[in-house]
């Protein structure tokens, strides 16, 4: 070979991938490249570079280009001499030296390219035996069958056939010395910034296996099988043996909640199955700009590559597998909500029903409260009014004076309780103020059944026992209560 060079693609996913551009920038000032020129766009486009960077020592070809868009991005970075001295293994060390090893997240792929020029015959035999000698060692085997993207210019894929949607590609180009123009034009820009037909159709298929990755993520949180078996559950609950209402109102919340997050999975899986064939029809634009003349409409619809077993055979093979999967798994996700979302709509009219004649009830002992309580107010205002003392015996004033007191605090606990059953702090003070009115009714009766018996008020001693045994009784069943209601609302 006459010259070497290599050539590294960075494709950035969506969201936060700035660390990673931070990181890539950091690797090409360690290697000498500057940032020569940086361009302001209103709108930007993956077509025109960004920013542009180069090395100003003699004899190195160290350049790199940061394409963006609005939310994904390309850093590209070419390592070559203008004579022949540099190899692909030198630029391979020098390039991991300077950024180490990547992290996977940020990344929707990465590609190194390794690019080369030859003399004399292009047998792609005897090439494939020169381009393993010159590899740097541990990237394994070339791939069988490469795709020539012209006449003696051959694209070969490193290793890889193991893991098809791979983060991470390696890839070999060849082309005759005589036609070093052509090449060029395929791999990287000369005098401009526009984007080249090689590095554009490996981004578009980049952003295909992130998808597939995707995919396969997804998979394993979103399953619908199990929303087709809750459903069936709830179904045969409903014909053979119907729950009680708290049961089955949680039962019928949990596959509400199952039918729309899985209903938005469908949603995605569509969106995912919009943007790879985006990408693919992209691929094929970009293949066509490169003059890769398709021959065979075999895979991958009109435009396929010779050879199914070459590499960009084997993208478009694979483009097509996934979308077939993607609307595969969209019409299995579909097929259980439209089973599980009639079940989710049944006994909604009924707890509809349910809820209105609970506002209702609650509306009534919202008005009669209030109107207990002001005829209590009144009763009291009037007697004051007209110094009027109510007869009752003096030992009964206290025990009268606590229970309404109690009474007053317990209505507007217990109308906040109902507000939020589930607030463990409103059942606690609720109870408390429950407590604490029978036992002011406790001793208030105790007193005046002494009083009425007896003649005589009620010793000290007998009221505060009567009090304690009331209020122990209350708390127990109070307790207990509240473990019943906990033991009907488990979850199903």
């Amino acid at each position: 070979m006459r010259r070497q060079a290599l050539h590294v693609y960075n494709y950035l996913d969506t969201g936060p991938h700035r660390d990673v551009l931070a990181s890539l920038v950091a690797a090409c000032r360690t290697l000498g490249i500057a940032n020569l020129s940086e361009v302001a766009e209103a709108r930007p486009s993956r077509q025109s570079a960004r920013r542009l960077f180069s090395s100003p020592t003699p004899g190195l070809i160290f350049e790199a280009l940061e394409y963006v868009t609005a939310r994904v991005a390309a850093f590209l970075v070419c390592l070559a001499a203008d004579d022949d001295s540099g190899t692909w293994r030198e630029f391979d060390r020098d390039w991991r030296n300077a950024f180490g090893r990547p992290q996977d997240s940020g990344y929707s792929g990465r590609v190194r390219l390794f690019y080369g020029l030859y003399d004399g015959d292009g047998d792609p035999d005897r090439l494939a035996g020169i381009v393993a000698a010159a590899l740097p060692d541990g990237l394994g085997s070339l791939q069988a069958a490469p795709t020539v993207l012209f006449e003696g210019c051959y694209l070969w894929e490193v290793g890889g056939a193991a893991e098809p949607h791979r983060l991470e590609r390696v890839m070999v180009l060849l082309a005759p010395a005589d036609r070093e123009c052509d090449s060029d034009r395929l791999v990287w820009p000369h005098g401009h910034s526009v984007l080249r037909p090689l590095p554009a159709y490996l981004w578009e298929m980049a952003n295909v296996r992130h998808q597939a990755r995707r995919l396969a993520e997804r998979r394993m949180v979103y399953q619908p099988e199990a929303l087709l078996e809750r459903a069936g559950r709830f179904e045969r609950a409903e014909v053979k043996h119907p729950r009680g209402a708290a049961v089955r109102e949680a039962m019928l919340s949990t596959l509400r909640r199952e039918v729309a997050l899985v209903a938005a999975h469908e949603a995605v899986l569509r969106t995912m199955h919009r943007t790879v064939e985006a990408a693919t029809a992209n691929a094929r634009v970009w293949l066509e700009a490169g003059w890769v003349k398709p021959v065979s409409p075999d895979v991958g619809g009109d435009v396929v590559a010779p050879h199914v077993s070459d590499p960009v055979g084997q993208d478009l093979r694979y483009a097509k597998w996934l979308l077939v999967e993607i609307l595969d798994e969209a019409d299995t996700v579909r097929d259980a909500v439209s089973y599980a979302e009639p079940m989710a709509r049944i006994g909604t009219a009924e707890i509809e029903q349910r809820l209105r004649e609970q506002g209702e009830r609650a509306e009534f002992r919202s008005v009669l409260q209030t109107s207990v309580i002001a005829a209590i107010g009144l009763l009291l205002a009037a007697a004051q009014t007209f110094d009027y003392s109510i007869p009752m015996y003096a030992s009964l004033k206290m025990p009268s004076v606590v229970t309404i007191a109690c009474v007053a605090l317990l209505i507007p606990l217990a109308v906040a309780l109902r507000s939020r059953p589930e607030s463990r702090w409103r059942w606690l003070w609720a109870g408390l103020a429950g407590i604490s009115v029978a036992s002011a009714l406790v001793w208030l009766a105790t007193t005046a059944l002494i009083r009425w018996r007896t003649g005589h008020p009620a010793t000290v001693q007998l009221s505060r026992t009567a009090v304690a045994i009331t209020a122990a009784a209350v708390s127990v069943g109070f307790i207990a209560m509240r473990r019943a209601t906990r033991s009907r609302h488990t979850s199903w």
